[in-house]
């Protein structure tokens, strides 16, 4: 299998060889996360391109469906369409005690003085702990995020629909993120709304790390029909190349990111350099066997990285 491959001058996501008996197959796949339906010219597309690959079959995967008109063509090309989705296998009631309503914050975004904006980054727990973390730095005092928002709740009844909340922040307001430096702001801007969340006695793991255990990845066709299942924590993702040391990984079903610190035989080290629960940074080092190196993914952002370098840094000082 191999991912973003050319052939001929065209690209396709995912293209798979195999021999069987004294014959060469190539199948072509590609894969649409669109916010709509798929078009009828994207099949049709799709049906060019796998001729003049020479393709044996071609597979065209969307995260939303097909429009009308998509099946009957595909089935005159032979191109196999389907669909998929993410189900969570967990029950509510199984962890929920009672539910109550709440304030959800998203897009949380601050101005900045000489122009531009920078957001909070919401990947993995990271906004709850920005959220809780970072630091505006004013002649009134010091303030965080979430305290801005607890401040303005106060004053304000829960918003019955979702809402966009500009705070004006006071002349010369500064914003200390963790790991990230200081940026000097003029106002911070959020989108809320009401929803109901769930409290249990119980302990219990963070929302994304849950998500991510409880998640089953299902790839039907247009009948419904299930054709294949995996739990999303056991796709295997590490399709780009061997784990190597000294580079930053990160595994996107339970959004944890790690530095490789070195290989032995078929250990692999690792540093666990960021991950959020419950708004807390939580690392660690543990070791792990190279079988399970498939579910990493290489860092390619140059600020992430940058801001991982830091925290490992920090992390290894401990």
């Amino acid at each position: 299998m191999t991912w973003n491959d050319v052939i001929e001058g065209r690209q396709f996501d995912v293209t798979v060889r195999f021999k069987y008996g004294l014959h060469d197959y190539l199948t072509v796949i590609e894969c649409k996360d669109y916010g709509s339906k798929i078009p009828v010219e994207k099949v049709d597309a799709l049906v060019t391109k796998a001729r003049d690959a020479n393709a044996n079959k071609a597979v065209l995967v969307s995260t939303t469906g097909f429009q009308s008109g998509c099946a009957a063509v595909a089935e005159r090309n032979g191109i196999e369409l389907l669909v998929i989705n993410e189900r969570t296998t967990e029950s509510v009631g199984t962890i929920a005690e009672r539910m109550s309503p709440a304030l959800k914050v998203e897009n949380a975004v601050f101005t900045l003085s000489g122009g531009g904006t920078y957001e909070l980054e919401d990947w993995g727990g990271r906004l709850h702990y920005l959220m809780l973390h970072s630091r505006i730095l004013a002649t009134g005092g010091v303030a965080s995020p979430e305290s801005l928002i607890a401040r303005w709740q106060r004053a304000n009844p829960l918003p019955a629909q979702p809402e966009t909340v500009p705070l004006d922040l006071p002349p010369g307001s500064i914003l200390y993120v963790p790991y990230e430096g200081e940026r000097h702001v003029s106002r911070f801007t959020f989108k809320c709304s009401v929803i109901d969340v769930r409290f249990t006695s119980a302990p219990i793991l963070d929302s994304h790390i849950r998500d991510g255990i409880d998640t089953q990845v299902e790839l039907s066709d247009l009948a419904g029909n299930v054709r294949h299942s995996i739990r999303k924590s056991a796709i295997p993702l590490g399709f780009d190349g061997t784990i190597k040391p000294g580079q930053f990984y990160e595994q996107p079903a339970f959004k944890h990111r790690y530095h490789c610190d070195g290989i032995d035989g078929d250990m692999v080290t690792w540093s666990l350099v960021e991950s959020y629960q419950h708004g807390q940074l939580f690392q660690a080092t543990y070791m792990q066997k190279t079988e399970y190196s498939g579910q990493y993914v290489l860092v390619s952002d140059p600020a992430v990285i940058t801001r991982l370098k830091l925290m490992l840094g920090t992390f290894r000082q401990k």
